[in-house]
């Protein structure tokens, strides 16, 4: 009986009474007494979760542990399966034979621009770094070679110890050097993908010229240029210096650029010369693939991209050589391979005394900043002392 039923005074029947202190007998959960067992079941349950979680914690932990080792293993198997696969499609040699009398302006270009796009990727770095702290235009670019040799090893360090350098030397916190960088690779990924809309869209749409072509491609970065001036004028962005990350944006517009006049001069040197539509949507590849970090540099899983990528613009009826005429699965599978690994090999000729000397240098100049600091920490505990 529900108390709040009962008038004042009321005295309940013996057999409402009667009634109640049955009701008050009911085990719990109900009269059959199915509930006494719940508290054990959620337990078991709980315990059941635990373990499925804690079996995930231990794969994911696991994964990230060999993740790189195995990405590494896979750019090397890619790497090997590429040269396999040039030597199987003809006679190496033949393939190679361009080289011996290749143009050495065309040679001394390659070289060139391989050492400027390692200083426009430094710049957008800088660009978006300085944000956070004060950084030189040649440190950063000696940050940025040094990490890109570290970065053929497995463990793939140069980040790392870019990282490190930063939080040593330029005093700027690693969560904000880690800012730095993921905003200079978002930017990039989405100049890639822009670059790569433009170069399909432009002669699937409107023309094949490549004139017209290269001149559309110019247009987003005097766009960022213009905009980041803009900005770096107006009082509002002041405090954000959002006008850093189209600066950067800029930069590594130029750096794709560099990479497309590379792409087509290491073709025109294997004597199979390319369209510079091709060549720019081919520099698209080495941010998209790196955006999906599976080896370091991108090694091995970007040369095949380079013969993927020709046979998709083949299918697509999009041009791919300067003679039509040529067979593109040739270029895909021989001399695509080919022009990659040339250009790997040229890559890594360049980083080897640049890495080396950059390194050595930012050892020195990190040890210095150290001796500086014990110094000025002397000089404070002898002023506080006197």
């Amino acid at each position: 009986m529900n108390p709040s039923d009962a008038s004042p005074g009321a005295t309940p029947s013996p057999a409402e009474s009667e009634a109640e202190r049955s009701e008050d007998a009911s085990p719990p959960g109900g009269a059959d007494g199915s509930g006494a067992d719940a508290p054990r079941e959620q337990a078991d349950e709980t315990e059941r979760d635990d373990g499925r979680s804690a079996w995930v914690v231990r794969a994911v932990a696991a994964l990230r542990a060999w993740r790189k080792p195995l990405g590494y293993a896979l750019g090397l198997l890619l790497l090997v399966a590429a040269v396999f696969a040039v030597a199987q499609a003809g006679d190496p040699l033949d393939t190679l034979a361009p080289l011996a009398h290749a143009d050495p302006l065309a040679v001394l270009g390659v070289v060139a621009l391989t050492v400027a796009i390692g200083f426009f990727v430094s710049l957008g770095f800088w660009a978006a770094t300085t944000r956070y702290g004060r950084v030189g235009v040649g440190e950063m670019f000696a940050l940025i070679v040094a990490a890109w040799l570290l970065n053929y090893l497995p463990a793939w360090p140069g980040m790392f110890g870019r990282l490190a350098y930063h939080k040593a030397v330029n005093k700027i916190a690693v969560r904000d050097a880690v800012k730095g960088v993921v905003w200079a690779n978002v930017v990039n990924t989405a100049n890639a993908a822009l670059m790569a809309a433009l170069v399909l869209a432009v002669p699937l749409f409107v023309s094949r010229d490549q004139t017209l072509i290269g001149l559309v491609t110019l247009a987003p970065m005097v766009a960022m240029f213009v905009g980041a001036e803009a900005l770096r004028r107006s009082p509002a962005d002041r405090e954000r210096q959002h006008w850093r990350l189209l600066l950067c944006g800029g930069f590594r517009w130029i750096e794709m650029l560099g990479w497309a006049a590379r792409f087509w001069l290491i073709f025109l040197i294997i004597d199979r010369p390319i369209a510079w539509s091709c060549a720019l949507t081919l520099a698209c590849l080495p941010t998209l693939v790196r955006a999906v970090p599976i080896s370091p540099n991108g090694v091995g899983v970007r040369t095949w991209a380079v013969g993927l990528t020709i046979v998709m613009l083949h299918s697509l009826g999009l041009p791919t050589e300067a003679d039509p005429a040529e067979s593109a699965h040739d270029l895909a599978w021989n001399v695509g391979l080919t022009a990659d690994l040339v250009l790997l090999a040229v890559e890594v000729v360049v980083a080897l005394p640049l890495g080396l000397g950059a390194s050595a240098w930012l050892a020195k100049r990190r040890k210095r900043g150290g001796a500086d600091r014990r110094s000025a920490h002397a000089d404070a505990d002898a002023d506080a002392r006197s």
